[in-house]
């Protein structure tokens, strides 16, 4: 992979939502190696067909991506095989009215990772979603003695408000469960003129990465393709991916 992608949808029907939807899912994962991306046919046939990818052989980690009555889809990230909300899973959020007809999403990639956004809803058909609903990160990691593991970052709430209230889910193929990070280790500084960057990293492993940063202190409204101390990214909510100038 050598450039960067966007993918942006809008005005997708409900009803057509999951295949759209996994389908792009498929495209963007597609280039990082070892992923594999599959659709699942289910056992009975009151139950429906859910598309698996798989990130690394041992399937510790993992996208699920499953139709839904009242969202038309619903996407999950796993680690092992565990039922546990918030421990073993957790889901993406929606946005917007949930009982409106349409959904719109984005989703990015560059050579070092990728970003995807939660679904907005509501009756329009030329809406768009904003970059600062860029809530997942997908990135690599890396251990003490240079092993890459992949890994996601998820925000659940936009922007760069509201701290006391922020949670940051971090799960790699490292992580035995889902580890959970509050606002207030993030030392958000809201008076600061100018952007500052961290690798991201988690507080429970020994992992750090080196193309995925947490945004320390904000404009605001600094969302997109952006420049900061002098590295190209992509920025969402309170996270940035490094990509390559084009």
């Amino acid at each position: 992979m050598d450039s960067n992608k966007i993918i942006r949808r809008y005005g997708i029907l409900k009803t057509n939502a999951y295949e759209q939807y996994s389908a792009d899912m498929c495209e963007l994962f597609e280039d990082f190696d070892g992923v594999v991306c599959s659709e699942i046919e289910p056992e009975s046939a009151q139950e429906e067909p859910y598309t698996l990818i798989n990130f690394g052989t041992n399937s510790n980690l993992y996208l699920k991506i499953e139709k839904n009555t009242q969202s038309g889809v619903r996407s999950s990230v796993h680690i092992g095989d565990g039922n546990v909300s918030g421990r073993d899973y957790f889901y993406l959020d929606g946005t917007g009215t949930s009982s409106s007809s349409l959904g719109a999403y984005s989703f990015a990639k560059t050579p070092y990772g990728a970003v995807v956004s939660v679904v907005s809803y509501s009756e329009s058909a030329v809406d768009t979603i904003t970059d600062a609903q860029i809530r997942l990160f997908f990135s690599t990691f890396t251990d003490e003695e240079g092993n890459n593991h992949y890994g996601f970052v998820y925000c659940n709430q936009i922007g760069d408000e509201m701290l006391n209230n922020l949670s940051i889910l971090l799960a790699t193929s490292m992580h035995p469960c889902i580890e959970t990070i509050t606002g207030s280790k993030l030392f958000l500084g809201t008076l600061a003129n100018h952007n500052v960057l961290c690798n991201a990293f988690s507080y429970t492993q020994p992992l750090v990465s080196s193309r995925l940063y947490k945004k320390l202190q904000t404009e605001g409204s600094v969302f997109g393709k952006v420049k900061i101390g002098g590295k190209t990214l992509i920025a969402g909510s309170y996270f940035a991916l490094e990509c390559v100038e084009e």
